[in-house]
């Protein structure tokens, strides 16, 4: 059972209550809520008529054991009226794109071949849909785990 569905359960009107007030009646009542805690960071520029928005969620709940970033980037030509791929702004191949990355984790973060085999293995789209451009310069963003360990956090790889 839901949180809400305990409180709802045993009809106590949780607006009334204050925050002091509910903490003290979960504990006297055996409920423990799970200790929930995000905060979102983010960048916005607009150059040239491309508007590049960077999002950072921090989820650092209690359920999580800690700190976990997760990132979502939005690359608009206003002009054009369409949301920007890689394959728009890139002057790589996707092989040469790919090269570069996978020199690029191993140099600055020693990934592994297997990390490097998964990574691989993502559709084009998927390895590359989180990347700011802002006045021609691409970064490329991988999440957390995605191909290094956790503690590495959100790994951006500057393509210029």
């Amino acid at each position: 059972m839901r949180f809400e569905e305990k409180l709802r359960a045993l009809r106590v009107d949780e607006e009334k209550l204050s925050v002091d007030e509910k903490r003290k009646w979960l504990l006297e009542n055996n409920i423990t809520e799970p200790d929930f805690y995000y905060e979102l960071k983010y960048d916005i520029a607009l150059k040239n008529n491309i508007l590049t928005v960077l999002f950072i969620k921090d989820d650092m709940s209690e359920v999580r054991c800690g700190n976990h970033q997760g990132i979502y980037t939005i690359n608009y030509d206003i002009k054009n009226g369409k949301m920007l791929t890689v394959e728009d702004v890139s002057t790589l191949s996707s092989t040469e794109l790919d090269d570069y990355c996978v020199n690029f984790l191993k140099e600055k973060y020693g990934v592994n071949d297997d990390s490097l085999n998964v990574f691989r293995s993502h559709r084009y789209r998927y390895r590359y849909a989180e990347f700011s451009y802002f006045d021609g310069n691409l970064v490329l963003y991988m999440e957390p785990y995605s191909v290094a360990c956790g503690a590495a956090g959100i790994i951006a790889i500057p393509v210029n």
